[in-house]
């Protein structure tokens, strides 16, 4: 038995590891098959020396309540953002030290450092008590969550203080607003790298775990909502107007996705799926003449000629018994001052212009009568023929057509400020949609390729509204103008196809390529290539005609198009964050906060 004094030598600070190997080694003991035998470095050390170490203290049970722990695990959350915070706060208080007591000072806890501003701090937080020190693994992580929450904390706060302050549009302001996005993504990240570097005392697998938060939340949006929206503020103003008005968009128009209008665009080339397609585009321009149409008064679905007509004919019936029950006021001032006006233009005009026109302005005023009226009957036929006159001559004389509408003009105002109370609503509606349907009328006249079908064309709807609002249809003047507007946006194929790989699947298929293949595998193969060959082409040939069908039909589905076009998760750009979570993992290295 080796003669050695183990109780000096754990006095001195060895551990029993190191005394079982020097004691084994002169004793000539296999110490590593010993400890791989399990036993222990305190038997080993007995059974060389007869010394029996004492054994370690067996730590306390630990019998608080999971409440007590709970609240403890809040308390050291606290410490470690507070203790992080004064690492970061002190820190040039504490390099200034380093520096001085490295050419031969000794200065201790000076003010302003780390250490005093953390005692300084614990002597307010601890009035109450302070947390007892990390036992369980919850609360170590708790306090380490705590250091990573302050960490991005002195990320977010500093630049988000300069993003206010720094001049709008510079690379100061662009720097400091991305550090600053999504703050509590942030601190999330922040608490996931400090719990995960004190639990495990690795600072490599602290920064994984952080940058996995906004990574992590970033794929639980897209699977929330797979389809962001590339359409602009104006542009998802529009597509409201268009539902509104009856007209249900494609998942594809909805976001302005090219890969979904792709899909969309490959169902028209498909000879499956085009029938389908074709009455989606049909139901779509169908709404959308419905909802031009009923802004005139009219409840169809097409514009044909007939429909058009008789919608005329309608608000001419309106317009005269609206009329009939009204006169025209010939005293009003507006109307005086008016027909002033138009006299003073005249001036300018032609002789033969102006004669017209004066002689139109003395048939109306020779029917003023003894009440300083004018019949309604009469306003009627007198704007009739102005419009018939301007008609006429928008080609040939368009100074005289010019003159005639302003003329027409003055009376109608004048008109509208006669009308009685009670048929004023009317008169207005009236107007409106006879304006209206004269903008349609223009716009079947431009686009001869639609009109033909009773479609109204967005287009040459949008022109007409712009001629008469007086080129204004870009400041948002017409009834029509949204409509028209919304029509040009999504009722259109906006991916350029030339149709080549619809085309090429149709060849594929009209070739007989997949037969081909099972003939092929047949002759080479004998009955088992028959078999084979066979089974592959019947597969190959149903899958080319059932798949797209099938894809379409659940591409239709409400349930996946409300899917498809939803946006409630894609306002919140998780990945963002991740530039100010790696400078917070930057700043916990920095403070040695993997140490």
């Amino acid at each position: 038995m080796a003669t050695f004094d183990v109780k000096g030598a754990l006095a001195e600070g060895y551990s029993l590891g190191e005394i079982a190997e020097h004691v084994a080694k002169s004793s000539r003991f296999d110490l590593g098959a010993a400890r791989q035998e399990g036993y222990s470095d305190a038997e080993i050390v007995s059974h060389l020396t007869g010394f029996v170490p004492p054994m370690p203290a067996k730590a306390p049970a630990d019998t608080r309540s999971s409440g007590e722990v709970a609240a403890n695990s809040v308390g050291l959350f606290g410490r470690g953002f507070n203790d992080r915070l004064a690492d970061v706060v002190g820190a040039p208080v504490d390099l200034v030290t380093a520096g001085m007591n490295y050419l031969g000072a000794d200065i201790q806890n000076p003010i302003g450092g780390s250490e005093s501003i953390k005692s300084a701090i614990r002597g307010v937080t601890d009035i109450a008590g302070a947390p007892a020190a990390p036992t369980t693994t919850a609360e170590e992580l708790a306090y380490g969550a705590g250091t990573g929450v302050a960490d991005a904390a002195t990320v977010v706060l500093p630049a988000a203080a300069v993003a206010r302050t720094a001049r709008a549009g510079s690379a100061v302001a662009a720097g400091a607003e991305t550090l600053a996005a999504q703050p509590v993504l942030q601190a999330a990240s922040g608490a996931a790298a400090g719990a995960t570097t004190e639990a495990t005392d690795n600072p490599w697998l602290g920064m994984a775990a952080g940058m996995s938060v906004p990574l992590g939340a970033s794929m639980g949006t897209r699977l929330v909502s797979p389809t962001r929206s590339t359409l602009n503020p104006e542009q998802a103003r529009l597509a409201t107007v268009i539902r509104n008005e009856g007209v249900e968009l494609t998942p594809g128009q909805a976001t302005g996705s090219k890969p979904l209008h792709m899909v969309e665009s490959s169902f028209a080339e498909l000879p499956f799926t085009s029938s389908a397609r074709q009455a989606e585009v049909r139901a779509q321009q169908n709404a959308f003449n419905r909802a031009a149409l009923q802004r005139a008064g009219i409840q169809e679905e097409l514009a044909t000629p007939d429909v058009l007509v008789r919608g005329r004919d309608d608000l001419g019936n309106e317009f005269t018994r609206l009329s009939s029950q009204n006169t025209l006021d010939a005293n009003n001032s507006q109307f005086v001052n008016d027909l002033v006006t138009l006299d003073n233009s005249l001036v300018d005009a032609s002789s033969e212009v102006a004669g017209r026109v004066t002689r139109l302005r003395d048939e109306l005023l020779d029917h003023v009568d003894a009440n300083g009226r004018i019949s309604g009957a009469f306003y009627q036929r007198f704007q009739s023929r102005l419009s018939k006159i301007a008609r006429e001559n928008g080609q040939s004389n368009p100074e005289l057509r010019n003159r005639v509408l302003d003329l027409r003009n003055v009376v109608r105002n004048a008109m509208e400020q006669s009308i009685s109370p009670g048929d004023a609503a009317d008169w207005r509606d009236v107007t409106r949609r006879y304006a209206n349907l004269k903008n349609i009328e223009t716009a079947m006249a431009a686009n001869p390729s639609q009109a033909t079908a009773g479609n109204i064309s967005p287009s040459a709807l949008y022109q007409a509204v712009n001629r008469s609002t007086g080129g204004n249809a870009a400041l948002g003047r017409g009834d029509l103008r949204d409509l028209a507007a919304a029509g040009i946006q999504f009722l259109r194929e906006p991916i350029g196809n030339s149709g080549t790989a619809g085309r090429a699947g149709i060849m594929s298929m009209l070739k007989g390529e997949p037969l081909r293949a099972g003939i092929a595998a047949a002759t080479l193969g004998g009955p088992t290539g028959l078999l084979v060959g066979g089974t592959a082409a019947a597969a190959a040939g149903t899958a080319a005609v059932v798949l797209p069908k099938a894809v379409q039909t659940a591409y239709n589905n409400r349930l996946v198009r409300s899917y498809l076009t939803n946006q409630l998760a894609n306002n919140y750009r998780a990945r963002r964050a991740l530039p100010g979570v790696v400078a917070g993992e930057l700043v916990r290295r920095s403070e040695g906060g993997d140490d």
